[in-house]
Formats: C-alpha cells, structure tokens, sequence
C-alpha cells in the first residue's frame, strides 16, 4: 500500500510537469499566433497594380507579391515612358512618387508604406535594357472632328484616316451642374465615327467645351458638381466605347488655376488606366506645373494670335508663334516634348469685304482656295499664306511646321479642323501632314 502510494505521487509529479511543459507550448504558439493575427490586421504595404504608359500605349506590370519584384515588358527605350498609373493598398504611400521619376532605369526602386507607417516594403520594378533614344518615331496626328458640322457628309467620306493616329469628336458641352450636353455629338454620327475609325486603327475621344460662358469653370469650382461632371465624363466615354476624352477648357474669364488642377486630378484617378486623357491649351494662361502631369498628350492652340475682328490684319499663325509656343510648354511647365502637340489651323481670317466668312472673319482653307481661285491659280493659293486681306496657313507653311515638330522630336500635331480641308484631292492639307509626319 505504501508502496503504490510514493508510485502514483511521483507519476502525479511527472504529469504535472508534463502538463506545464504543455501549457507553456500552448501558450507559445498562442502568442505566436496572436502576433500574426495582430500583423495581418495591420493595413498592407503593397503595389496592387503598376502600368507604364508610351504615348497610347500601355504596359501593365507583373507583380510577384512573394519577392516584391514588377516584371515589364515591350519598352525598349526612356524617351517612350510618358506616364505611370499604380494602385496601392488601402492608405499606403509610396517613395519615390513614380510619376516624378525622371529617367527610368533597368531596375528601378520604390518604398511603400502602409497606413500609419506600420509596414513597409521594398519592391523592384524590372524593365528590359532601356536605350537612351528610340529606334523610330511615332508621332500622333490628331484632327478634331465636329459631329454636328453642315459639311459632315459631303467630307466624312474623304477623310484621309491613313495619316491620322487620332480623332477628337466635337463637342460635348459641359454644363453648370456637372452635366453633359451631347446635342452636338447625336449617337449615330458618334457610332459612325467610330465604326471607320476602328476600321483604320484610329483612337476616338471625345472633346468637352463649355455649354454657355461660365459653365464650365462653374462645374469644377465647386466640389460636388466637379465630382458629378468626373464621373459623367468617364461614363460617356465608357458607354460609347471610346478611347478617351479631351478637355478643350476655353472659360478664360473663368480662370481658376487651382480648380484646373483639382478637376484634372479627379479626372486621371477616376478613369482606367488605359483611358486616354488630352487636353486643348492656349500659351497665355499660368496652367501650372502640376497641370501638365495628367495627361497623355497636350494640344497647343498655336492660332487665334489675331482673329477677324481685329482692326488691324495679319496672321494668325505664324511659323515663329508655332515654335516659340512649342518651346513655352516644356520651358516653362516642364512638360516633356513626348506629349507635346502643335497645333495646325486648316482656316484662316479675311479682312477683304467680298469673301464670304462668319462672325468673327474666320474662313476655312476649302473656302479660301474657292473665294480666290475663281481669279488665280489655285495651286497659287494653296502655296500662299496670304492673299489680298486673307491670312491662313498654306502647304509650304504647314509642312515646315511638321517638320520642324519631327525634327525637334515633339509628340506630334493636332488640326483644327479635318472638314476645313480642301475639297480638292491634290491639294488637301492633310496630305502635307501625312507626308512628313507619317514617313518611315
């Protein structure tokens, strides 16, 4: 009996011992976990998605989670890096800001940090061996076109799609209360546009102006109606299928610097990353720095310098003003050259009391080469940038200012407006454009 009971205390012992052993185990592992628990609550330190954009091209980052590396492929040199979307988990920075980079590297590094700078990772974005120029050039030809315009069907059917990259339909117009006003671009003649567009391998965007005076500046003044007016921008462009949308802001005497920039940021987080985003500009307002970095391309209203009304004639676009406007952009904005596109009028303004011109003296291209060719050469005309008291921009004059954008390396050039071209084949300004902006 004494025996028996030293045996069962010395197993009691052991068990005891044994059961601490365990508990202490337990408890290990449930501290263990608890810690994991609490790491994973935290808010993450992640890329989520990480694209590069080349003029309209963009390249979509493979990211590995596990090794923190972005794999891209297809970009083969700097010069063609015009932008970068990426999104990141809920409330986390990221250092440097990749679209401030200013030259990409092979292998390029970035910080995230999670909200409340709890986590932090390092990710490596991999590129292929960048070259320092590109191989060829591919410069964009953008003609706006205007879908409610009288000589609509006479000239859509003769539109040169194989010199254009682009295509602009005008104008949905911006309403006060963040509204569109789509009277001007009927369904049918934008289902139209685009159907022969894609055909051709030619963009469509759509192109906003104002509704009346102040409507515009209206909409992004406020923040609710700027909201709605995003919102209804991207959804117009998704609904009718197209690659983006342009915004012609022309409320000057609504000028707003800092709106500008707010409605432009809105606008780049609220669209897909492979939306396109263009803007219409004019080289005697303060865009900004910032105001340039939204977009994939930058159209330069370099006409209008003197307009029909004036009292004194001359030319509304000169060679000089094409260049020193080229020139302002990425001086003093910054912008890089990729993304600047010079602007071509295929109009011009007359002070000659015969010529049949609207309100503000304005005469297109096919109606100058008409007007005067009844009494001259008409090849004359075309080769001019004057006649009598009627200045425009004749084929010498447009071909020197393509190339002058190819051999500067600009982003290419923008015409208002493709159904102001001449009517007749061989002397159509387009195929000036073509000619030397379109060469191998």
């Amino acid at each position: 009996m004494g025996r028996r009971i030293t045996i069962n205390h010395s197993k009691r012992k052991k068990m005891k011992i044994l059961l601490q052993i365990i508990f202490m185990l337990i408890t290990s592992v449930c501290i263990s976990c608890n810690d994991s628990e609490a790491i994973a609550g935290k808010p993450e330190a992640k890329i989520a998605q990480f694209t590069l954009q080349c003029g309209g091209t963009y390249y979509r980052g493979n990211i590995n989670d596990e090794n923190k590396v972005i794999r891209i492929s297809g970009i083969t040199n700097r010069k063609a890096i015009t932008g970068v979307n990426y999104q990141l988990s809920g409330g986390a920075s990221i250092s440097p800001d990749p679209q401030k980079v200013k030259r990409w590297e092979t292998e390029q590094q970035f910080t995230v940090t999670s909200s409340g700078n709890q986590l932090t990772s390092e990710y490596t974005v991999l590129l292929p061996e960048l070259q320092e120029e590109p191989e060829t050039s591919h410069k964009v030809v953008i003609g706006y076109l205007p879908a409610h315009d009288f000589d609509f069907d006479v000239q859509f059917d003769n539109i040169h799609w194989e010199y254009l990259t682009h295509i602009n339909v005008s104008f949905a117009h911006v309403k006060s209360d963040g509204t569109l006003n789509t009277d001007k671009v009927p369904e049918n003649k934008l289902r139209q546009i685009r159907t022969k567009a894609k055909e051709h391998g030619v963009k469509v965007l759509i192109s906003l102006n104002k509704n009346s005076n102040g409507e515009f500046a209206a909409a992004i003044d406020n923040a609710e109606t700027r909201s709605a007016l995003v919102s209804n921008i991207v959804n117009f462009t998704q609904a009718n299928q197209l690659d983006g949308f342009d915004i012609d802001y022309e409320d000057y005497n609504h000028w707003n610097t800092n709106s500008l920039v707010a409605f432009a940021e809105a606008l780049h987080e609220a669209k897909s990353a492979d939306m396109l985003m263009t803007c219409a500009v004019i080289c005697w307002k303060d865009y900004t720095t910032k105001w340039q970095e939204y977009f994939d391309y930058i159209n330069i209203m370099s006409y209008d310098r003197v307009m029909g009304n004036s009292s004194t004639p001359g030319q509304h676009a000169s060679y000089n003003d094409f260049v020193n406007d080229m020139n302002y952009w990425i001086t003093k904005f910054q912008a890089p050259k990729s993304k600047i596109v010079g602007g071509l009028p295929f109009y011009g303004y007359s002070w000659d009391n015969d010529v049949n011109k609207d309100e503000v003296g304005a005469i297109r291209f096919n109606g100058i080469l008409t007007h005067f060719g009844k009494t001259y050469d008409v090849k004359e005309i075309a080769d001019a940038d004057q006649f009598g008291k009627t200045y425009y921009n004749g084929r010498p004059t447009i071909r020197k200012k393509c190339q002058y954008v190819m051999d500067n390396d600009f982003g290419g050039v923008m015409i208002w407006q493709l159904f102001q071209d001449a009517y007749q084949e061989e002397l159509k300004l387009i195929k000036v454009v073509g000619e030397v902006i379109m060469q191998e």
